[in-house]
């Protein structure tokens, strides 16, 4: 059975000229295919010339085998050459609109996260700047964590939307925050704050916003995707 088959290849494929020719021909229009849609490279320029270039001289020789006429020959491959070039021209425009694409969401990803650092990096000034259990400093610092717990709700739909991994991180400093605003005020109202307390929560909230610090230098590092 395979020595059938083997040889009715030798004799209907690999003997006869024009079917050989033919195949060998489609199997370099693969290879023009695969060279010109390739993904891009820092070679694809010249890869791209050699797959027209294969394109071409493939679709003139298949048709040369297999059509009498000349003059039919080259109505037919140029017919074929301007349909390969209209194919070309409507890939590469899908490609540079999916790459304007992807570049377009790596620098709106980039710019949000850049806003996630300014925040934490204001967030972990604002922990570390008291000195002192004065009214005027504590009355600062609770202005201070209201504008940041303000903002923090922002944070928290950008985390949601384009960072999940950050999201526990962004809520504990939120929830950090909360627990300063409420140690500050209770201070202003009541005209007494307690000193290790408020101490302990500035050292838990600039932990928090060190953790988070950490992560999106990762993210920078190994790249927005």
């Amino acid at each position: 059975m395979l020595s059938d088959v083997a040889n009715w290849i030798l004799v209907n494929v690999l003997i006869n000229p024009r079917v050989f020719t033919s195949l060998l021909a489609l199997i370099i229009l693969i290879v023009a295919r695969f060279l010109v849609f390739e993904k891009p490279t820092k070679q694809i320029p010249f890869k791209r010339l050699l797959g027209t270039v294969l394109f071409v001289f493939a679709t003139f020789v298949f048709l040369y085998v297999n059509i009498d006429d000349l003059a039919d020959v080259f109505t037919v491959w140029a017919t074929l050459i301007l349909a390969g070039v209209a194919v070309f021209s409507f890939e590469e425009s899908r490609r540079l609109r999916e790459e304007n694409k992807q570049r377009e969401e790596r620098d709106r990803k980039e710019r949000l996260l850049n806003e996630i650092i300014e925040w934490a990096e204001d967030v972990a000034k604002s922990a570390i700047s008291r000195r002192t259990l004065s009214r005027e400093e504590l009355w600062k610092a609770k202005l201070s964590y209201k504008f940041h717990k303000a903002k923090s709700k922002y944070i928290e739909g950008v985390v949601g939307s384009s960072f999940k991994d950050f999201y526990d991180l962004v809520e504990g400093i939120d929830t950090k925050l909360d627990r300063l605003i409420e140690v500050t005020t209770k201070f202003t109202r009541e005209s007494m704050v307690d000193g290790k307390k408020l101490s302990d929560y500035e050292a838990e909230l600039t932990e928090s916003v060190e953790k988070l610090l950490i992560e999106t230098a990762k993210t920078k590092t190994t790249g927005i995707s």
